[in-house]
């Protein structure tokens, strides 16, 4: 018998493959989510494998129909008219219609959509990943190539066809039989293939939903699972917010509880990384404001400590210092004189405080302020001269009085003399 191998109107293949895709789609998910959100386990490749296998290998090699290829009356025949052997049959629709690299990109951002939801932890080497997603970019692009070879043939056969050695051509009719004999077998045989198609669609479902469903009974208890998906959630919050003291410390916990002390220890280390990010950022953002306000007292105070803990002092001087500028008082003055003997400026702080004397001799507390640094600076005699200029000023200051009594127990007394020079000398001050 002639084999009528004429190509199938091309409008009817795309319309079929359309319906085809969609399904075979809505299985990948069906075959990707089902273990996520029951198990935490998924293979996504096993699950592509399982799909393409049961909704396309099988039916074909069978009835040489998918149900898109029937709902548009198409069959996919050998060269004799016969149903395409398995392995072309496998072959053709793995790779001849790009059903591999496209379920591999797709299930690689599913992946990763899942891990940043918090639902699955994915784990692939990253040059791997790179490897396989540029291999399956460039096989989708041939299989478009492929596909669009159809349109320049005159057997419409794209790249797919030629790879199994198949042709796409309408839906031939079954000849009746006479021999009752004949029509017996023939039915015989359908139940059969009906039956062992059943039974290959059960087992390949199975093993689709099975083997994630079985590598977490041999891998993980109940608690581990658990502590696994805990650490997923952990992961994504962390990726989300590395700064969170919470969140860091909680995942740090999870892999000490593991016994992953080095993921517990880059844990930490991203997290200061990325304190250290934000602490970085805060300061430009409060440097730059500082530039247009020099006077922003608030802002000041921030940049001083941010400056101080990175032992910046140099440049926390000079900010300091346009901020007195700008706010020529004697309190502030006073504080940046204080800062400056607290963090080893101490000459400097004495000149400050000797130029407000100076300026502002009537400023409260100005010479006590003055001893003070000179006490740090180890000029003794001078702080014990200032305190008691201070005294005469103000006899009541408490302060002052337990600074002087140190004083006088390690320098003696001062001279009678000079004690009246000091008071005439306070008295005369205007």
């Amino acid at each position: 018998m002639t084999v009528d191998l004429s190509p199938a109107v091309l409008e009817r293949r795309v319309l079929a493959g359309l319906i085809d895709g969609a399904v075979l789609m809505a299985l990948c998910a069906a075959y990707f989510l089902v273990p996520v959100m029951t198990l935490g386990v998924v293979l996504p490749m096993w699950g592509v494998l399982a799909a393409v296998i049961g909704y396309a290998v099988i039916p074909l090699g069978a009835f040489k129909q998918t149900l898109g290829m029937r709902l548009l009356h198409l069959e996919l025949v050998s060269r004799e008219g016969h149903p395409v052997n398995y392995g072309d049959l496998l072959f053709r629709e793995l790779l001849g219609r790009g059903w591999f690299p496209a379920a591999f990109i797709f299930n690689l951002a599913f992946s990763y959509l899942a891990m940043v939801l918090g639902y699955a932890r994915f784990s692939m080497p990253v040059g791997l990943q790179a490897v396989f997603l540029l291999a399956s970019a460039l096989a989708l692009v041939a299989v478009v190539c492929g596909h669009l070879l159809a349109l320049g043939v005159k057997d419409r056969r794209t790249i797919a066809d030629l790879m199994a050695r198949s042709w796409v051509v309408p839906q031939q009719p079954v000849m009746p039989l006479d021999d009752a004999d004949e029509r017996a077998e023939r039915a015989a045989t359908r139940a059969r293939t009906a039956r062992n198609v059943v039974i290959a669609e059960l087992l390949v479902f199975s093993a689709g939903l099975a083997m994630p469903w079985l590598m977490t009974r041999r891998t993980e208890s109940t608690e581990q699972r658990a502590a696994r998906l805990m650490r997923g959630r952990l992961e994504a919050q962390f990726k989300t917010n590395p700064e969170s003291d919470a969140v860091s410390r909680q995942l740090g916990d999870a892999y000490d509880a593991l016994g992953d002390a080095e993921a517990a220890q880059r844990v930490a280390r991203e997290h200061q990384a990325a304190l250290t990010r934000a602490r970085d950022q805060r300061l430009t953002q409060q440097l730059a404001a500082l530039d247009q306000n020099p006077g922003d007292e608030a802002t000041l105070i921030t940049v001083l400590g941010t400056l101080s803990e990175q032992n910046r002092l140099d440049e926390a001087k000079q900010r300091y210092a346009k901020f007195v500028a700008h706010n020529h008082d004697g309190g502030y003055r006073a504080g940046y004189a204080h800062w400056l003997s607290s963090n080893g400026f101490v000459e400097e702080g004495v000149s400050e405080l000797e130029a407000l004397v100076s300026d502002e001799p009537d400023f409260e507390g100005v010479h006590k302020f003055l001893a003070r640094a000179l006490v740090m600076a180890e000029r003794l005699p001078e702080a014990q001269v200032e305190y008691q200029r201070e005294l005469v000023r103000d006899p009541e200051d408490q302060d002052a009085l337990e600074a002087m009594e140190e004083l006088n127990a390690e320098l003696g007394p001062l001279p009678k003399e000079k004690l009246a020079a000091l008071k005439k000398e306070v008295k005369r001050a205007p």
